[in-house]
């Protein structure tokens, strides 16, 4: 039986197909105040946040809202390559809930707070890991999760991420 959590899309694409420039590495601000405050505000309803490996690349921060006094659960999709914990997301204290899920191993040693939840499935583009993702979010209490992504994350799940 499939988890029963509200998903939220969120993403963004301008005329050229990109969000910025080729060569950025960091978060390049494209949008508006209003368009800030917009995304903040749906992120006071999400329980959780889930982003990719490059959109983290380019913004490893907490995801906060306007309102809400605390922060949601954050999640990566990510081959493990992108994630550095040295990162501003990683340095809360208290630590800040985090959850990676992976298509491989953990490849060094986890800070307190973050948990790895190897999905193979996440190898294929062909959605099979969304249900399986979205089980273990239902387990951690999780009603709403809002999907910061790009192309890549949307792709997971061409059925039912509209």
């Amino acid at each position: 039986m499939p988890a029963n959590i509200k998903v939220i899309a969120v993403f963004a694409s301008s005329l050229d197909g990109r969000l910025g420039p080729a060569d950025a590495t960091r978060f390049v601000r494209i949008s508006s105040d209003a368009d800030t405050e917009h995304l903040r505000r749906v992120r006071d309803l999400a329980d959780a946040v889930l982003v990719g490996g490059t959109t983290f690349q380019h913004y490893p921060k907490p995801h906060s809202g306007l309102e809400r006094a605390d922060l949601p659960l954050h999640c990566i999709i990510t081959s493990g390559k992108s994630v550095t914990f040295d990162e501003p997301l990683f340095q809360q204290s208290p630590s800040l809930p985090v959850i990676i899920f992976s298509p491989n191993q953990p490849y060094r040693d986890l800070p307190v707070g973050v948990d790895w939840y190897h999905i193979s499935a996440l190898r294929r583009t062909d959605g099979r890991a969304i249900p399986e993702i979205l089980d273990l979010l239902a387990c951690r209490k999780i009603k709403t999760l809002l999907v910061e992504g790009g192309g890549r994350i949307f792709r997971q799940d061409r059925k039912s991420v509209v």
